[in-house]
């Protein structure tokens, strides 16, 4: 079951978090976030972002909440390791 709905407002980690993990191709491995975050989704760094498709999948054989965002048209796989975390957890207040 998904822990954030469609229209939920959240906030991308922050661009100092992506300087951090990111690897010298620009991307942040499965290791640390579940579907990897690569160069284009760094744009996004800090943004609040709105959800418009919240569902259960399945990835390398365990449950992972995947999310699409408005911020990009939904074009990328999102899940709430990217998203920071709030006074209200990972909603924007």
């Amino acid at each position: 079951m998904v822990k954030y709905r469609v229209g939920n407002k959240v906030r991308i980690k922050s661009k100092e978090w992506y300087n951090n993990f990111s690897d010298y191709t620009g991307c942040i491995s499965g290791d640390i976030v579940s579907f990897g975050f690569n160069i284009y989704m760094s744009r996004r760094c800090g943004m609040v972002a709105t959800i418009i498709s919240a569902r259960p999948v399945i990835y390398h054989g365990k449950e992972i909440n995947e999310y699409s965002l408005d911020i990009d048209n939904g074009e990328w796989r999102w899940s709430e390791d990217m998203f920071e975390i709030g006074k209200k957890g990972m909603e924007v207040e």
